[in-house]
């Protein structure tokens, strides 16, 4: 018994150990030094038998992977860290529920929607345990399961979880607010799929004034660009217009975001103020878009250049090799509580 019970205790010392190790380098964004460290305090504390150890590890190499979009290597180790995070803190906690919403995020990053939908289920169980009357975690994580049928092509089944989702979410907080904006997103993208492309605009604008009422101006632009590409895949050309002329006044107010959505709304809006006869106008924005298009794709060859350095040489601390902005699914209110 002693044997095992001191290999366990030297699994642990050595994992803790590469942790702090690992962490210090991250930190000071040496990630060629810290991968291996982070990877080998997991494997060490996969032998250690602590669940908290495991949990620490699990979570610290699985940000690591998630920072180089190494995804398919990040899935075990994130079912790891749950698997040792309900162990030592319980299976209907907050920190447990973080974690489900990772790796909900990460199935979905990867298409396997059948385990996201199992993931959003374990969630839905969880947080009707905690509040039988419902309350607004109940209601998003109703969206999420909603979502996740939605991307199986289950849209009879998605239709009924978001209707159930908003009403108990309109119960909570009222019709207006912006919490109720994920059910709608995802009731118009079902009514753009049928066809309902009237239900779809009306579901988007109610959204839209939703978010605007609350503050979430982030979510409203969001929603914004779904509203444009619907009135652009129908040739409602006048709408989009007036959408692109709004969100430019907005948005050097406030600031565009990444290069890869700023170029992607530039071109959009060219295509809206081109079907609109306003050319010129076009044009430049097209010119505009050109020019960050190219920037992009310069910074995609430097990160694989530098991603190629740290495959040669593994003591050589890589340059930026994290892509701007995570696609974060717009539906999915998997971080929003």
């Amino acid at each position: 018994m002693a044997w095992p019970l001191l290999t366990r205790w030297k699994a642990n010392r050595t994992a803790g150990r590469l942790l702090r190790e690992g962490r210090d380098h991250y930190y000071t964004l040496e990630l060629g030094l810290a991968e291996p460290l982070l990877r080998d305090a997991y494997e060490a504390a996969r032998s250690g038998a602590s669940p908290a150890l495991l949990a620490a590890t699990a979570e610290q190499h699985y940000y690591m992977l998630r920072r180089m979009k190494r995804y398919v290597e990040a899935v075990p180790v994130i079912e790891a860290w749950l698997t040792a995070q309900i162990r030592y803190v319980g299976v209907d906690t907050d920190e447990v529920r973080n974690v489900r919403n990772e790796l909900t995020w990460i199935y979905g990053k990867l298409d396997r929607f059948g385990d996201a939908e199992r993931v959003s289920r374990e969630r839905l169980a969880s947080a009707r345990r905690r509040n039988r009357d419902g309350d607004r975690e109940t209601g998003f994580a109703l969206v999420t399961v909603g979502w996740a049928l939605l991307n199986q092509g289950r849209a009879d089944e998605a239709e009924t979880v978001y209707r159930e989702a908003l009403a108990l979410l309109e119960e909570l907080d009222g019709v207006e607010h912006g919490v109720n904006g994920w059910a709608l997103l995802g009731l118009a993208a079902i009514a753009v799929r049928s066809g309902d492309i009237d239900a779809a605009e009306t579901e988007l604008l109610r959204a839209v004034g939703n978010w605007d009422k609350v503050g979430r101006s982030d979510m409203a632009g969001r929603t914004r660009e779904r509203l444009m590409d619907l009135y652009l895949d129908h040739a409602e050309f006048a709408k989009a217009a007036a959408i692109a002329d709004s969100e430019m006044r907005q948005l050097h107010r406030r600031g565009w975001g990444s290069d890869r959505r700023r170029a992607r709304n530039l071109e959009q809006y060219a295509r809206a103020l081109r079907g609109a006869g306003r050319e010129d106008e076009a044009r430049r924005l097209e010119t505009r878009a050109g020019y960050l298009r190219a920037a992009i794709e310069k910074e995609r060859t430097d990160t694989a250049e530098s991603r190629q350095r740290l495959n040669d040489n593994r003591e050589e601390p890589p340059g930026a090799i994290f892509e701007g902005e995570e696609d974060w699914p717009l539906a999915t209110p998997v971080f929003i509580y």
